[in-house]
């Protein structure tokens, strides 16, 4: 464990560790990976300390991440009613009881200098083990602060722990911020990144169109994302079946995971019924988008609620593809509108609509504009960058550790 006289300048000594439930999936992973690999690379040791073993683990295990599991229930999801969210807050509190004391015991066998934390239900956990260890703590803010709750109940709880424990809240983009409010600590704005290694269309094998049933000449608008109700694939493909007198025909490739089954079934049928079957494609989940984003002509992002960031945003920009998006929320600060993509005013099949249209006309740019999409991200949104600015981050908070604390 560093030394209070010691800064970030000796990187080699740094150990962070992730606390994680275990049970989390792509986008949890993804973030955990692009900055943790970065910092093994500078030094850093880095390890993941999860509630049980889950999906997760057995994934960073796989990645080559040093994990060790407390065996304790991981947190509860705090949705549903209110008399719901009551039950489930008074487990939660229950668990941060039991997980404490061998959190911190773990922290300190492994001499943990800063712990990560990214999902808001082990907030309060992580606070308290750092303070009992001696750890310092930052809160990678994946999602919005809820605010549904009265009374901005949510934000003043969680403004109340960061302040009590001393939490560095870095928040994955300015509008996730905006969320968290200002009353007692501010989050920094922390966007995420994407591997530019591996999202390059100079050394990706793509797939075919043929082998997707796609003809050569279709103009194809692709989605990166779980095939749900909230990614407003449904959306999208009502905007597009607007354009059926459009030449070149228009198509829809979905790469995600119905996790719907009646969802998924029902953009079939919504298809089908217009005569237009064949314009839909249902790829399924897939380990490498990569390879398809060269036969993807315009990519899309619709979250029918603000999305935090779109980490799916950045890859497709990285591979020369134009964006169109809801002009609120992460994408809206990523994307460039009429320069690196496009913007709509709702996430709806109308303004959809409007905005394909947009970037239908401004057809003879696309190759422009994913150049463009390319340079960008790589100047804001790669590993190596999103390390340095995490680097900068935690060298200020070790510092500020250091002052504040008095002299014997």
């Amino acid at each position: 464990m560093m030394s209070e006289c010691d800064t970030l300048s000796t990187a080699d000594q740094i150990t962070i560790a992730w606390l994680i439930a275990g049970h989390e999936g792509y986008g949890i992973a993804r973030a955990l990976f692009n900055l943790g690999d970065e910092l093994q690379k500078r030094g850093w040791r880095t390890i993941v300390i999860a509630m049980q073993d889950g999906e997760l683990t057995r994934v960073c295990r796989v990645h080559g991440y040093e994990v060790i599991t407390l065996g304790i229930e991981p947190p509860p999801n705090l949705s549903g009613s209110t008399a719901r969210r009551m039950v489930k807050y008074l487990r939660l509190l229950n668990v941060n009881r039991r997980a404490r004391k061998p959190l911190i015991e773990t922290l300190r066998r492994e001499g943990v200098d800063l712990l990560h934390v990214m999902l808001p239900t082990l907030v309060r956990l992580a606070g308290l083990a750092a303070r009992g260890s001696g750890a310092a703590c930052v809160w990678e803010m994946a999602g919005c602060v809820g605010r549904r709750v009265p009374f901005r109940l949510n934000q003043r709880i969680y403004q109340n722990v960061c302040a009590r424990y001393g939490i560095l809240p870095l928040a994955n983009s300015a509008y996730t911020a905006s969320t968290l409010g200002t009353d007692r600590v501010e989050a920094r704005v922390f966007h995420l990144s994407a591997d530019a290694e591996r999202f390059d269309p100079d050394h990706v094998e793509p797939v075919r169109r043929d082998d997707l049933n796609i003809p050569p000449e279709a103009i194809v608008i692709g989605m990166v994302a779980r095939v749900i109700r909230d990614k407003g694939q449904r959306e999208v493909l009502q905007a597009i079946l607007g354009l059926l007198d459009h030449d070149p025909p228009v198509h829809l490739l979905l790469l995600g995971g119905v996790k719907d089954a009646s969802y998924g079934e029902g953009l079939i049928e919504i298809a089908e019924q217009a005569g237009a079957g064949e314009r839909l494609h249902l790829v399924g989940a897939v380990d490498d988008p990569e390879r398809y984003y060269p036969i993807i002509d315009v990519a899309v992002n619709n979250c029918l609620t603000p999305e935090a960031f779109g980490l799916s945003v950045i890859e497709a920009m990285l591979m020369k593809c134009p964006m169109l998006v809801y002009a609120l929320g992460g994408p809206a600060e990523t994307v460039i509108d009429g320069e690196t993509g496009w913007h709509v005013a709702e996430p709806d099949a109308q303004s959809l609509q409007i905005g394909l249209k947009r970037a239908l006309d401004d057809q003879p740019r696309w190759v422009e504009m994913g150049l463009h999409a390319r340079r960008h991200a790589l100047a804001h949104f790669t590993t190596v960058n999103q390390a340095d600015r995490f680097v900068a981050f935690i060298d200020e908070l070790m510092k500020s550790r250091i002052a504040e604390t008095p002299l014997t």
